[in-house]
């Protein structure tokens, strides 16, 4: 996958989110802090090799890797949820690595 075709799919999942932020009809949701996110990570055994391997998809040294595009999709699709489950808990925690 070139880097035209990278931008292209990081433009569509960024609509995918703006078209989801619309079905919300205007309402303003609280959004969990990244330490909230990572702690619900952890939680299900994502690892720091994962997050890692997610990440270098982005670089186009990587692109035609499918192990890493696959576990980018598998990462992305876990933090949505998170997200989208998220209902205003405690967020006051610290992760420290």
């Amino acid at each position: 996958m070139n880097i035209r075709n990278r931008n292209i799919r990081n433009k569509n999942i960024r609509n995918r989110n703006i078209i989801d932020d619309e079905d919300d009809e205007e309402e303003e949701k609280e959004i969990p802090s990244p330490a909230f996110i990572t702690k619900k990570l952890l939680e299900q055994g994502v690892t720091m090799e994962q997050l890692v391997t997610a990440l270098l998809s982005y670089h186009e040294e990587y692109d035609e890797n499918a192990e890493i595009r696959q576990t980018e999709d598998v990462i992305y699709e876990k933090i949505h949820i998170v997200i989208s489950n998220y209902e205003g808990e405690d967020q006051d925690q610290e992760i420290n690595f």
